[in-house]
């Protein structure tokens, strides 16, 4: 059980958890012959703690939290419900013609990502999902091609965001 507001140990849990069954979930996906695109497992240097300002290993994964709170904390009081949000990105990049691609290929990684995270423990023990939202934008980076109007590049991620709630046990 954490003290209240440390929210590093969720990061951690979710980073190990996505460590350990990423891969084998990323299998799956893709050997199913509905997917037309096989998702790349992303590499041990890949997982960043918070986020990374790199984008020297793709696809790259990040786990921050952006938000928490605690409810019905007093001095008088040992534990506290707490609640939080993990955010996990799941970054790509590609030439220009790649969109589509790209976009199912980040799609496929929310569902493995949703797949890995919601079972008993992903986050640490105790702990409780009680919602996931998905966003999935698309970012051009790079030079602009003056005949077409075009980016020469993009980036696309699939960002999951799991509200948890848990009990945080003040230190005594």
């Amino acid at each position: 059980m954490p003290a209240p507001l440390d929210f590093s140990p969720y990061i951690r849990a979710t980073l190990a958890s996505l460590q350990a069954e990423l891969p084998d979930r990323i299998a799956v996906y893709n050997g199913e012959a509905a997917n037309v695109h096989d998702l790349e497992v992303p590499i041990t240097e890949a997982y960043y703690f918070g986020g990374d300002d790199t984008y020297v290993h793709m696809p790259k994964v990040e786990v921050a939290v952006p938000d928490g709170i605690n409810f019905d904390f007093s001095t008088q009081q040992a534990d506290a419900a707490q609640g939080l949000s993990v955010s996990v990105s799941v970054w790509l990049e590609g030439e220009t013609g790649e969109i589509p691609e790209m976009h199912e290929k980040v799609l496929g990684y929310g569902r493995v990502v949703a797949e890995v995270l919601l079972v008993p423990a992903a986050f640490g023990g105790g702990v409780s999902v009680t919602e996931v939202t998905a966003l999935y934008p698309m970012i051009p980076t790079g030079a602009v091609n003056p005949e077409t109007r075009s980016f020469d590049k993009w980036r696309t991620l699939a960002v999951l965001e799991f509200t948890l709630n848990d009990v945080a046990r003040r230190p005594l």
